[in-house]
């Protein structure tokens, strides 16, 4: 379900620029930034560029199997950071 939220003038002019570079909607671009960093608050030990790979192919089809593989290796990753034993 869409909501209309404000945003700067700034932030979308920017949406809309990365936007047609990714091939995404403006709405698109902003939903998946806010899901960048959302997941990168929710594990801070795991690289942003980790993140933004996972979020972008988490639901192609191509990608199922090595997505599951990614997530694992992220969870064990993240724990073992988190312990000290990384």
């Amino acid at each position: 379900m869409g909501m209309p939220v404000r945003i700067e003038d700034s932030l979308y002019d920017q949406a809309k620029a990365a936007a047609g570079a990714e091939f995404r909607t403006i709405s698109g671009q902003i939903e998946f930034w806010a899901k960048v960093g959302k997941a990168a608050l929710d594990n801070p030990a795991v690289l942003i560029r980790c993140t933004c790979w996972l979020i972008s192919t988490i639901h192609k089809p191509e990608f199922s199997c090595w997505s599951a593989r990614m997530r694992t290796f992220t969870a064990t990753y993240s724990a073992e950071w988190s312990s000290g034993n990384a």
